[in-house]
């Protein structure tokens, strides 16, 4: 009975022992592609190679890693995605003087474990990956080691290199430069910034390692890796300056400058990208001369919403259907970039002086002065509009009865006027009708227009100025409105400005309204 018992606990134990070798031959392997475990890198390698024609190939790490040979991924045999291998936490150590040298497209990758992976080279000034074609370095975390500190950690020569994060102990060479290659974020035990984007790449250098950092924004020289960071920050005056391609959608309580800088905002909520709040001030430029802006749902909704000021000197605003809308109480001027969209105003104040408009522009939005010219691409321009007449001159001045003291200025035009604009001392005075006779405005600066000349030529008359103001020269701008469009109206002779300062001109004559004749 002893001797069966005994003899079966052999046989367990040897069955177990089987078992055990089996297990560990098992799991012997060090890396998985599609589902199938491969005892070494290279023969994974091997079998990828033969399959990214078909799409991206995917090596799993499933435990750490040491070679003494390098790793050879061969070039394609036609056109090939990429061959991805993901660390998955764990280091892959050699002792070859290259540890991976890939003649075919190689991404890395090290999000799959809460561990940062690595891949050390031992050899004495070695260089861990070598590329002659593509490689991208875009999933690894910023712990993720690239590198011991010697050689080279990233030794690329092919047409396209990425690396968006990471940790490179040791140098790094790409050719060529930016940006076919290029550098978006990591720490380097040597400076990157000839690899860096340089226009959102921020680096700076901490503890004997340089920190390259890819940002959205700047105001001034505090830069912001989210662009929400910058609007939150931002103080009354700072100006915003745009670094990348991005999403925002705000609403800005505060005196802001945005400069687009070159680049596209959109807003992926499918709604308004800013909302200028009652009170606060928003100025678009683009410094660039490239920067676009519209929301995500493009003909839906809006690019800007102005509820408070807003003044457009530059960058593509909107996308074919609306562009800026314009709440009641709140103010736009447009005096440049180009506007793809139309300018709806729900009762607020629209002033246009210049820019580029894919829609024809209301009418009652362009400023007097400007008019809107169409281009042969069919969209339109806003142009400063000027009208030359022949003639100049002071004319006999003469004055309402009840007017008080005033001074006339007569002009000649040589097309026919309809309405008449006056600029006294930089405020402009609107005249209404040029044949309105004695039309009084009832401000403090008052007006009349007279269609009388025995010359035929048309007199404007202001009255109700401070007879101090004759003591120095007085200077006034006209403005003539021609079907519909308004322009500043300059003198043909010698280009001046229309000026006097002869106060004798002043009650030379008394209009009586009532009869209409002078007394």
């Amino acid at each position: 009975m002893k001797k069966a018992l005994l003899t079966l606990l052999i046989t367990l134990s040897l069955a177990m022992m089987l078992s055990l070798s089996a297990f560990a031959s098992d799991n012997a392997n060090v890396v998985s592609l599609n589902d199938v475990e491969y005892a070494t890198l290279q023969e994974a390698v091997d079998v990828a190679i033969t399959k990214v024609s078909q799409g991206p190939q995917y090596i799993n790490v499933i435990r750490d890693i040491e070679l003494d040979t390098t790793v050879v991924i061969p070039k394609p045999s036609g056109n090939a995605f990429a061959i991805v291998i993901e660390l998955n936490g764990h280091t892959i150590t050699s002792s070859a003087s290259t540890v991976i040298q890939s003649n075919s497209f190689l991404g890395l990758m090290d999000n799959a474990s809460e561990n940062a992976g690595s891949i050390i080279c031992t050899a004495e000034n070695g260089t861990v990956i070598e590329s002659s074609s593509m490689l991208s370095v875009m999933g690894v975390k910023k712990e993720t080691t690239i590198g011991n500190g010697t050689g080279y950690a990233i030794k690329s020569t092919g047409f396209y290199c990425d690396i968006s994060d990471g940790t490179y102990l040791g140098s790094i060479q790409m050719v060529p430069a930016p940006p076919m290659s290029v550098i978006r974020n990591g720490v380097f035990s040597e400076d990157p910034s000839p690899y860096v984007d340089s226009k959102s790449c921020h680096v700076v250098c901490e503890n004997g390692l340089y920190v390259a950092t890819d940002c959205e924004a700047k105001i001034g020289d505090e830069w912001y890796e989210n662009i929400e960071d910058a609007f939150s920050e931002a103080n009354d005056g700072d100006t915003i300056t745009v670094l990348k391609q991005n999403s925002i959608c705000v609403t800005i309580e505060k005196d802001i400058t945005l400069d687009l800088n070159g680049c596209l905002l959109t807003c992926a909520d499918n709604t308004t990208n800013i909302t200028v709040a009652k009170g606060a001030k928003l100025t678009v430029i683009d410094s660039v001369g490239t920067g676009k802006m519209y929301t995500a749902s493009k003909n839906q909704d809006e690019t800007i919403n102005v509820q408070g000021e807003a003044v457009i000197l530059g960058g593509a605003i909107g996308y074919n259907e609306k562009a800026i809308v314009v709440a009641q109480g709140g103010s736009l001027v447009v005096d440049g970039g180009t506007i793809k969209g139309a300018i709806a105003s729900e009762g607020g104040d629209v002033s246009v002086t210049g820019g580029s408009f894919n829609t024809p522009v209301n009418s009652d939005h362009i400023a007097k002065g400007y008019k809107s010219s169409a281009n042969e691409d069919g969209t339109y321009s806003i142009v400063e509009w000027v009208v030359t007449v022949e003639e100049i001159f002071v004319c006999k001045g003469y004055s309402v009865k009840e007017g008080g003291s005033g001074i006339t200025i007569g002009y000649t035009f040589n097309q026919d006027a309809y309405e008449l604009y006056i600029e006294q001392n930089n405020a402009k005075i609107d005249f209404g009708a040029v044949f309105a006779i004695d039309s009084i405005d009832e401000s403090a600066v008052r007006y009349s227009l007279s269609s009388y000349s025995k010359t035929a030529e048309y007199c404007v008359s202001i009255y109700d100025i401070d007879e101090e103001n004759f003591d120095t020269k007085l200077t006034m701008a006209i403005y003539l409105t021609i079907n519909g469009e308004t322009g500043y109206v300059t003198n043909g002779v010698d280009g001046g400005s229309i000026v006097t300062a002869d106060a004798s001109l002043v009650n030379s004559t008394t209009y009586n309204k009532a009869s209409g004749k002078e007394e």
